[in-house]
């Protein structure tokens, strides 16, 4: 019963995001469920954060649509820096967001942020909204579709690919749907140029 009820939630998930017919919605789906190698897209949300005064490009992964509103999140993020203004914990994501500025290069190794990052979700999942240790996470709690959920708001740089440039990005994620033992957040730095021990 509940793998169907799961199922359905993505299928949902995916009409509202692409406006496809229930059949068709429910024929990818299953399809990618057979894939060897699972595909998770990334709603861009950039357009709505220029529109909320933030200037870093802004991505959500598509399963969260089915639980939060991205814009709604993105203005809780955004009236969450401007009330910590002086509060060096969020300074971080207040320039990268609010005033442009590039992340700087990362200081520990992947073997140190995943820590960070474990402990760190761990907290999320139990409610405990803040920032990370490092300053590149933060946990808030957004008004979800079925009540308050908890957001996890990651700050990276993906590398230059080709022509397009790289600049610092804000991924919406919620700390129930990462991979066991942060391996999204693993390939994300490994991605990125995180240093390796």
């Amino acid at each position: 019963m509940t793998a169907r009820k799961d199922l359905k939630k993505l299928v949902r998930a995916r009409q509202a995001r692409t406006g496809e017919r229930y059949t068709t919605a429910l024929e990818q789906v299953t399809a990618d469920r057979h894939s060897p190698i699972p595909v998770i897209e990334l709603v861009d949300l950039s357009e709505e954060a220029r529109a909320l005064g933030m200037v870093a490009r802004v991505g959500m992964f598509s399963d969260v649509a089915a639980r939060i509103d991205g814009r709604v999140a993105l203005e809780r993020l955004r009236d969450v820096l401007r009330a910590t203004a002086d509060d060096p914990a969020t300074h971080l994501f207040r320039s990268v967001l609010l005033d442009g500025e590039r992340l700087p290069p990362p200081s520990r190794t992947v073997h140190e942020t995943l820590s960070e990052g474990r402990q760190f979700l761990a907290r999320a999942r139990a409610g405990l909204a803040g920032v990370s240790e490092s300053g590149r996470m933060i946990a808030l709690a957004v008004p979800g579709r079925q009540g308050p959920e908890t957001v996890v708001g990651l700050l990276w740089e993906p590398p230059p690919l080709g022509a397009l440039a790289g600049g610092p990005s804000l991924v919406l994620r919620l700390p129930d749907l990462f991979m066991p033992e942060s391996a999204e957040i693993a390939v994300m730095l490994l991605r990125s140029g995180w240093r390796t021990p």
